[in-house]
């Protein structure tokens, strides 16, 4: 299933931005919209129609918390909405920047292929399930940063393995891609992206990402090789 937008979304953090770890002692609170041309997440379609995604966090000593919402397409998921609840903790052990979190997500209708033979559609409502994430990342040069992530849901006995390259500039556009392989009882597949990031202002970006995968439509609604363009604004509350 999905994993937090913005890997990256919201997971794989809410916004792009250079690892690093929260020593402060005050809390840091942010609140952000996302508007892309299509919701797109381990190579699957999740909302092929603009996508509004918003999302609030908090952040103190290491320790995250935050809660996001996104519409999905029901002609795609059976689903009009998505939310997710999600806490984890951020930090530095030498050059490795590593991330540890998990995430609850809910839907206001049950994915027809998931809800099992014995189970009501009064009993099903919302779907929810739980996702683990474990990542570590480290700087390849002053601009270039590797990351490799570990994420599984069990509730669907799916492990999504993924690797991760991002190339940083100081004020300027930044690049990524990401190449991953997920493995679930209902099926296996590998999903690729690359795009650029581009900064508009402090708290304004225009992404464009470019998304394909092997997964057939057995499993889902693949890219079969997708552009998505996402305006980004990303705020300190507090």
């Amino acid at each position: 299933m999905r994993t937090v937008y913005a890997t990256t979304a919201v997971a794989a953090s809410l916004a792009f931005a250079i690892p690093t770890a929260s020593t402060a002692q005050d809390i840091s609170v942010f609140a952000g919209i996302d508007a892309s041309s299509a919701y797109v997440s381990q190579g699957l379609i999740f909302n092929d129609d603009i996508s509004i995604l918003t999302y609030v966090e908090a952040s103190v000593n290491g320790f995250y918390f935050g809660a996001y919402h996104t519409p999905v397409d029901q002609n795609i998921t059976l689903a009009d909405n998505e939310s997710g609840i999600y806490a984890g903790y951020r930090g530095e052990i030498g050059p490795v920047f590593y991330d540890a979190s998990v995430f609850s997500y809910s839907y206001d209708e049950p994915f027809a292929e998931f809800v099992p033979a014995d189970c009501t559609p009064e009993e099903c409502l919302p779907v929810e399930y739980e996702e683990y994430v474990v990542s570590a990342s480290i700087g390849a040069t002053d601009a270039v940063f590797l990351t490799g992530r570990v994420a599984a849901a069990p509730e669907f006995e799916q492990t999504d393995l993924s690797v991760i390259a991002d190339y940083y500039t100081d004020a300027g556009p930044s690049l990524s891609a990401t190449y991953g392989s997920v493995n679930a009882d209902f099926g296996d597949w590998t999903y690729w992206s690359a795009g650029v990031s581009v900064p508009i202002s402090g708290a304004t970006a225009l992404d464009l990402f470019y998304h394909d995968t092997d997964a057939t439509t057995d499993i889902g609604t693949p890219t079969d090789g997708t552009f998505v363009l996402t305006l980004s604004v990303d705020l300190s509350v507090l």
